[in-house]
C-alpha cells in the first residue's frame, strides 16, 4: 500500500517573518507547507490545494482568524484549525472553539511542540510522520 503524500500545512499570519520561518521550518521535517499573509488570500487559495491543517492566527487586518476558520470549515474535506496567537484570554479561547479552532497554541510556540502536533495528525491518518 502507498503510503499518503506528506502532510500539507497551511500558515496564515500577518507576520510575513513568522510566515517564511514556519513554513521553513515546516519544510525542513518534510511537511508540504506555504503561507499567506492575509485572511481573504488564505480562504482562497485552499480550493486549489486543501490544506490537511491551518496554522491560523486570529488578530489580522481584514478578515481575521475566526472568520478565515468559518470559511475553511466549509471545505468538503476542512482542514485541521489550528489557532496560533498572542492571545491569551479564555474569552478568545472560546470564540476559536466556537470558529472550528481544534488546537489553540499561545505564541511563542515552541518549534518542537509543532512539530510534535503535526506528527501526531499524520500519524491519525496513517502518514509517517
Amino acid at each position: 500500500m502507498t503510503p499518503p503524500p506528506p502532510l500539507s500545512v497551511l500558515v496564515v499570519d500577518d507576520d510575513r517573518d513568522y510566515v517564511e520561518s514556519t513554513v521553513t521550518l515546516l519544510r525542513l521535517h518534510g511537511y508540504r507547507a506555504r503561507g499567506e499573509t492575509s485572511g481573504g488570500r488564505a480562504v482562497e487559495a485552499p480550493a486549489a490545494d486543501p490544506p490537511d491543517v491551518a496554522l491560523v492566527d486570529l488578530a489580522m487586518p481584514g478578515l481575521n482568524g475566526f472568520e478565515v476558520a468559518r470559511r475553511l470549515r466549509r471545505l468538503p474535506a476542512p482542514p485541521l484549525l489550528v489557532a496560533v496567537t498572542g492571545r491569551t484570554a479564555a474569552w478568545d479561547q472560546q470564540q476559536a472553539a466556537l470558529a472550528g479552532f481544534g488546537v489553540y497554541l499561545t505564541k511563542p510556540v515552541p518549534p518542537d511542540d509543532l512539530i510534535d502536533l503535526l506528527r501526531m495528525c499524520d500519524q491519525s491518518r496513517g502518514g509517517s510522520g
